[in-house]
C-alpha cells in the first residue's frame, strides 16, 4: 500500500515523502507534479532488500528564454532543475521545474493537477518547452586552534548581531558588509564607518547600542562550551599520543633497515603531533580564560548605534525586491585595532584546495581566481545582474551555474547554488515579493541558511556580491 496509489490519493505515499530527498535536511512532501505518467518514480520491487532512493540537488536555471523575459508572476513561485548521479557519478540534469510552494493545508493535489495544465500553457507561449510542476510545502591564522571557534568574536563578516535590549531572546542577526562614509553632508572627510544588516535585525529602537560579538548571552554561551569541548577533544587526543609514543618506546627495533626507519619516522611525527597538540590545548585554556574575562558583560560587546533602519517594504520600486537593510555606525575604539575591511573568514573547516575545488567544479575559474593560502578572502565589487543569468562558470557536466557562498552566525560558512531565476513569494497576507534563491550544495552538506543568518552576505567564489 505505501509503494502503490491508492485512490483517492493521485501518487504513493512512498512518493510523496521521498521525491524531494536530498534537496534539504528536511525535504518537502510532494503535493503533485504534472510528469508523473510519463516519469514514473522509482520504487522497489517485490522482495528487493536493497535499494537506493536517488538523491536530488537542486541547481539554477540558466540561458533560457525565462531568464530574459523575468515575466511570469505566480503568488509563489522558484524555477529549477534536479539533477541526480550513477553509480559512475555521471550526472542528469532533468527538465525546467517550476517550483510552487504552498501554505499547509491550504492546497490539494486535486487543484495541482487542474493547475498544472494552465501553468505550462503559459510556459509555452514564453517558449519553453518540456516543463514540468511540482507542489511543495582578530581574524586568527588558520594554523591557530582557535580560528574556528574565535569567528563569533572578530570583526570579519558575518559576525553575529543583536540589540542589547533583547539579550534574553533569541533575536539574532549576521553582519552583511563594511563601507566607509568618505563624506560627512557639509563635504568635509568623513572617518566612520558603518556596518550593513537587515532592518528586522537591527530595527526594535533606533538609538540602541549593539552587542558585540553574539546575537545574545545564548550565542555567547555556545562559544564558551565550543571551546571547552575543543579543550577536552585536545586532552584526550594528547593522552592517546602519549601512550602510543609509550608503546612504541618500549619496541625492540626491528632488524629490517627499510621497516625500523619507517618505526623511527612514525615514532618522530607522534613526538611532533603531541607538541603540537598540548601546545595546542595551552592556547585554547589562554583563549576561554581571555573571552569569559573580556566579553561576559554585554558592554563588552557593544559594537555601535544604529544609523539608518528605513521600514521594510516591497514597493519601492516596480522590481518589487524587498528592501530590508539598515545600517549602523561601528564604535573605532572596538574595531580599528583588528579591522581589515570585508573580508570573509573560512577557518579551518575546509583546505583552499578543497575551497577550489567545490567553487569551480570544472576546476576552471573564469577570472583566473583561487583562495588565498592564508585563508581571509577580500571582498570586491558586485556581479552583474547580466552574468547571473548567463553565467561563466560551469560544472564537470558543462552545465552552467553559480556556487556561492554565505557566512553567518547561525550556520557559518556554506555553499549553495545561486538559482539563476528569482523566486516570487506571496505573503499569507496576500504581500507579493521577488526573492534571489540559493539552493544548499548537496544532501550533506546542511541548510544553506538558517534563523539567525539574516543580513549575511552572498558571494561568488571570487568575492564578488550577490546580494
Amino acid at each position: 500500500m505505501y509503494y502503490n496509489v491508492v485512490a483517492p490519493n493521485l501518487l504513493s505515499d512512498f512518493e510523496r515523502v521521498h521525491f524531494f530527498h536530498g534537496v534539504s535536511v528536511e525535504p518537502p512532501q510532494l503535493v503533485w507534479r504534472s510528469d508523473i505518467n510519463t516519469n514514473p518514480f522509482p520504487v522497489p520491487g517485490p522482495g528487493c532488500r536493497f535499494f537506493e532512493i536517488a538523491i536530488g540537488t537542486v541547481e539554477g536555471v540558466f540561458d533560457t528564454p525565462l531568464n530574459p523575459k523575468r515575466g511570469i508572476k505566480y503568488s509563489a513561485l522558484m524555477a529549477v532543475r534536479f539533477s541526480t548521479r550513477d553509480d559512475d557519478k555521471k550526472k542528469t540534469l532533468g527538465p525546467i521545474t517550476l517550483w510552487i510552494s504552498t501554505y499547509p493545508k491550504t492546497i490539494t493535489p486535486e487543484q495541482s493537477r487542474d493547475a498544472s495544465p494552465h501553468i505550462l500553457r503559459i510556459l509555452q507561449d514564453h517558449g519553453v518547452a518540456g516543463a514540468v510542476t511540482q507542489c511543495l510545502m582578530p581574524i586568527a591564522d588558520y594554523t591557530n586552534p582557535t580560528s574556528f571557534v574565535r569567528r563569533t568574536l572578530t570583526p570579519a563578516l558575518g559576525l553575529p548581531l543583536a540589540i542589547a535590549e533583547r539579550e534574553a531572546a533569541d533575536a539574532q542577526g549576521s553582519l552583511g558588509f563594511y563601507f566607509h562614509e568618505n563624506k560627512h553632508k557639509d563635504g568635509e572627510r568623513s572617518p566612520k564607518v558603518f556596518g550593513v544588516s537587515c532592518s528586522h535585525v537591527l530595527r526594535a529602537n533606533t538609538t540602541v547600542n549593539y552587542q558585540f560579538p553574539g546575537l545574545h548571552m545564548l550565542r555567547f554561551q555556545e562559544t564558551i562550551t565550543e571551546v571547552k569541548k575543543l579543550i577536552e577533544e585536545k586532552a584526550e587526543e594528547a593522552t592517546g599520543l602519549a601512550e602510543d609514543i609509550s608503546r612504541s618506546e618500549m619496541q625492540v627495533t626491528n632488524e629490517d633497515e627499510e621497516l625500523a626507519a619507517a618505526d623511527k619516522r612514525g615514532l618522530k611525527i607522534t613526538r611532533s603531533a603531541l607538541v603540537r597538540v598540548r601546545e595546542d590545548g595551552s592556547i585554547l585554556k589562554r583563549f576561554l580564560e581571555h573571552s569569559s574575562i573580556k566579553f561576559s558583560d554585554i558592554t563588552a560587546r557593544d559594537i555601535g548605534h544604529v544609523d539608518f533602519a528605513p521600514k521594510i517594504s516591497v514597493t519601492v520600486d516596480e522590481l518589487h525586491y524587498t528592501r530590508d537593510f539598515a545600517t549602523f555606525e561601528l564604535n573605532p575604539a572596538k574595531f580599528r585595532p583588528n579591522f581589515l575591511g570585508n573580508v570573509i573568514d573560512f577557518g579551518n573547516k575546509w583546505s583552499t584546495y578543497k575551497l577550489n575545488k567545490k567553487f569551480w567544479l570544472s576546476d576552471f575559474s573564469p577570472t583566473g581566481f583561487t583562495f588565498p593560502f592564508d585563508r581571509p578572502l577580500k571582498v570586491k565589487g558586485a556581479i552583474t545582474r547580466e552574468l547571473l543569468a548567463s553565467p561563466d562558470c560551469f560544472d564537470d557536466n558543462g552545465d552552467p551555474m553559480f556556487i556561492v557562498g554565505k557566512e553567518g552566525s547561525a550556520t557559518g560558512f556554506t555553499m549553495g547554488h545561486y538559482c539563476g531565476l528569482e523566486a516570487y513569494i506571496c505573503a499569507e497576507s496576500g504581500e507579493e515579493s521577488v526573492e534571489v534563491a540559493v539552493y544548499n550544495y548537496s544532501w550533506r552538506s546542511g541548510n544553506f541558511s538558517e534563523h539567525g543568518d539574516s543580513g549575511s552576505l552572498i558571494w561568488t567564489g571570487d568575492g564578488r556580491m550577490v546580494d
